[in-house]
């Protein structure tokens, strides 16, 4: 992949949650300068920046704040294809989440994954470094959610998130967040 691209696959129900909101998806790739083509492999990678915009023209359309939120919560660790592997298989969860730090860059050139680890606390992070991305707000809202969601998985039933830091300020609509 190259520098600022990330792989489709966490883009691919886009269409089907636009069509949810009664928003042609064709009309939105087209506004956002996003070819079509690239929904037909997961393994097809996207502009860092295409992405963010894509995300942001997509919450316009649908008039929908949280559609980024609403996207992730769909994913999980299925959406990193063979990357989730090894994941999937650790034994503890913070052996797979150093996997996936170590190996995230096969999936996501955007953006570097972090994680802290003090006694019985962790923190997950995901930062995204390219420069003049477009609907920043969108993409972290789905980062957060993927990311809750593949904890979730690694960790079992039973796991919740005791604390999430946003990248800006506390958005207007809390539910959706806290659910």
């Amino acid at each position: 992949m190259a520098e600022g691209t990330v792989r489709m696959a966490p883009l691919l129900d886009l269409p089907k949650l636009l069509a949810e909101y009664g928003v042609e998806s064709a009309a939105t790739l087209r506004a956002a300068g996003v070819e079509p083509t690239l929904f037909a492999d997961e393994d097809n990678s996207i502009a860092f920046s295409a992405a963010g915009r894509l995300l942001a023209q997509a919450a316009a359309d649908s008039g929908c704040t949280t559609i980024g939120l609403a996207l992730g919560r769909r994913l999980g660790l299925d959406v990193l294809g063979v990357l989730g592997h090894p994941a999937r298989f650790a034994p503890d969860v913070e052996t797979a989440l150093r996997a996936l730090i170590l190996h995230l860059h096969l999936h996501d050139r955007g953006a570097v994954p972090a994680l802290w680890v003090r006694g019985g606390n962790a923190l997950f992070g995901y930062s995204i470094y390219c420069a003049d991305v477009p609907g920043t707000q969108q993409v972290y809202d789905c980062a957060l959610a993927v990311c809750n969601n593949i904890v979730g998985e690694l960790a079992g039933d039973g796991w919740q998130a005791t604390e999430v830091r946003l990248f800006r300020d506390a958005p207007e609509q809390l539910a959706p967040y806290r659910q």
